[in-house]
This record gives C-alpha cells, structure tokens and sequence, in this order.
C-alpha cells in the first residue's frame, strides 16, 4: 500500500492497534517476530517438548519461523471458505495447534472444534494476520499474532498477545533502517509515474531482508503512521466495498468466477475479496488484471500439497482488492475488467 503526505496529517488515537481484551503483548516489527516470540515462549514452558500442528494452507514463511527454531511440526486439512471444513489434529498434551482466522472472515470450523475441546491439555495459537479487526478472533487461543503491513501504509509493525505472562525474556533489536527505508522508497514510488518495476524492486529487496532478521521493535514510521489513521472510515469501506462486489457477483460468475464465501457477517472486517477460478484460468486472469492496473494478491503459491482439495484451492484462488483506498467507481472497474475476460 503507497504512502503518501496526507497519512502524517490525519488525526487519531492509535486504534489501529487491536487490543484482544488487553492480554498480555509485545509491539514488534513483523507477524515473523511474533510467531517467532509465541513459539519460544511455548517451547521454554514445556521444556522443549512437544510438536505444532499447522493447517497446510498457510503461508511459507510460518513453516520457515517453525523450522528456525528446529520445532516438528505436522500439517492438518484446513479448507477457508463459506464450506469451511477442519480434518482436525490430534494433539497430544503440551503440543501446540494453529489455526488461521483466512482472509478477515471467522474461522467458524476451527473456533466450532475448540469449543468440543474445552478441557484440552495442549496450546493453541490463532494467526489473526489476515483478521485483526474481525470480533470473535484472537480470544480463543493462548497465543495470537497480528501484522498490519498488508492493512496500513505501513513498512513494519505486528502484535503478540498471550493470555498468560511469557516466560521468556525476549530481546528486540532495533528496526533495520535498510528494511525500512527500501520499504518506504517502495510504498512512495508506487504513487510516482514510474515503471512498477521500480517501485516493486525495493519491495522485493526489503521482503528478502526478513528472511534472516532477528525479531525487532517497531519503527518509529510505522509507529507515527499508525497513531494517524481514520480506522472508522477505513473499516467500513473495506466492507462496503466487499459487499458491493458481491452484489455484482451474477455478473462475474458467468466468466466462470465464484466467491470464496457467500456472505460477511457484522463482525467481520475482510482483508480482500477471495474468488475462485475455473478451468485452470486463474494465472491467465491475474495476467489480465495487471495489464489492466489491477493487482490482486494469491494466497500462497505452493510447490506440494498433500490434500487433493486444498491443491485444487490453490490453484484456483485469486484476491480481489477492496481496501479503503478504493470506492464503489473503482469496484464496478474491476468488474468490467472481469467480465471482458476471454
């Protein structure tokens, strides 16, 4: 998300923070750092023992934070969607189970499965990463992690909450002022006349940096950014946006689209709107999209995945954006462009 003049000259009062009932937390740089201080915490509280189970649907970089610290992990079936279904794990004592709130909606089959567990002797953490201002997540769980680097114009800054006081003393190096700057050069160039190349170099150079970083503080940027935010406004036009698209949604679905789920509740705040694509056109359709200056996330691309139905999933998937830098004119654009897909 670009980074322009009026984000320092807003008026707020650091709302952009959730707060999850004011658990326990630390303020850190990325949702990386946070899983990263929610795992060492657990680790320390079972002496090392134990196992995550991971939905297999979820990003790389998580299997990447678990491997660093030489945890064993096990992947279960967790498939997003209006048909939300949970091929649940079996946890032994003092094992520790993720599960993931996709796309801003409530992850209703996983919330469904803890509440049979009420006496559980394991952990759980809920990845809120795509749902911080969803009501109804991040309470569940003895652990859960926020970012809002895909929600704010923001270079940085993520959130651990735990129900419990850790155990663990972490330490947080300073922002890396090359992560940052790239970053922040990237977010500006995006609004300058210049070639997406340029501006998605720096982008693509800062991603590479969080590969090896230690767990840092928040910068000072995001920081300043993210007491300045029109929240309110912000939140109500990523719903209004999702809804007027799914209005539209007979529109599409003759293209051969269909929405990944068919409604949003109250209490919901989406992170884009999700659609599937059939017949093995969705990377030609994100092609088409870029060339009309329409740029849509996929979540995530995968080299294997040993669910039939989640492979298919993957496959197919494709996020539309509907955040508050858009209106109703911009919406009925992407729909254009849908519909004169061929």
């Amino acid at each position: 998300m670009e980074i322009s003049l009026d984000n320092f000259f807003a008026t707020g009062d650091e709302t952009a923070w959730p707060d999850f009932f004011n658990y326990h937390q630390i303020r850190c740089d990325t949702g990386r750092t946070a899983l990263r201080l929610a795992l060492e915490d657990w680790k320390y509280k079972n002496n090392n023992s134990g196992q995550v189970w991971v939905p297999e649907y979820i990003c790389t970089s998580v299997i990447q934070t678990i491997r660093g610290l030489d945890i064993t992990y096990v992947t279960y079936l967790d498939l997003p969607g209006s048909n939300t279904s949970i091929n649940p794990p079996k946890p032994a004592d003092c094992d520790l189970v993720m599960i993931v709130h996709y796309f801003g909606l409530i992850n209703s089959a996983a919330l469904a499965w803890l509440e049979n567990n009420p006496q559980r002797h394991w952990y759980v953490l809920e990845d809120c990463v795509q749902s911080p201002y969803t009501k109804g997540v991040g309470t569940t769980g003895d652990y859960s992690i926020i970012s809002l680097r895909k929600w704010w114009p923001v270079p940085d800054g993520a959130v651990l909450y735990s129900v419990s006081p850790l155990l663990i003393s972490p330490y947080l190096a300073p922002p890396n002022e090359q992560f940052i700057s790239q970053r922040i050069l990237g977010k500006i160039l995006r609004l300058s006349s210049c070639s997406d190349v340029y501006y998605l170099n720096y982008i693509y150079l800062s991603e590479a940096l969080l590969e090896t970083s230690p767990p840092r503080h928040v910068s000072f940027f995001s920081r300043i950014i993210l007491s300045n935010i029109n929240i309110t406004h912000a939140l109500m036009r990523r719903r209004s946006n999702w809804k007027f698209i799914h209005s539209k949604l007979n529109d599409i679905e003759k293209q051969g689209f269909t929405a990944l789920y068919k409604e949003l509740s109250d209490c919901e705040v989406p992170l884009t709107y999700p659609i599937r694509v059939k017949n093995g056109n969705r990377d030609r359709l994100y092609a088409w999209l870029i060339e009309n200056n329409i740029y849509c996330p996929i979540h995530w691309k995968f080299k294997e995945l040993a669910f039939d139905s989640l492979k298919l999933l993957a496959e197919s998937i494709l996020s539309l954006p509907i955040d508050q830098r858009y209106n109703e004119n911009d919406m009925l654009r992407i729909i254009d462009v849908l519909t004169h897909f061929k």
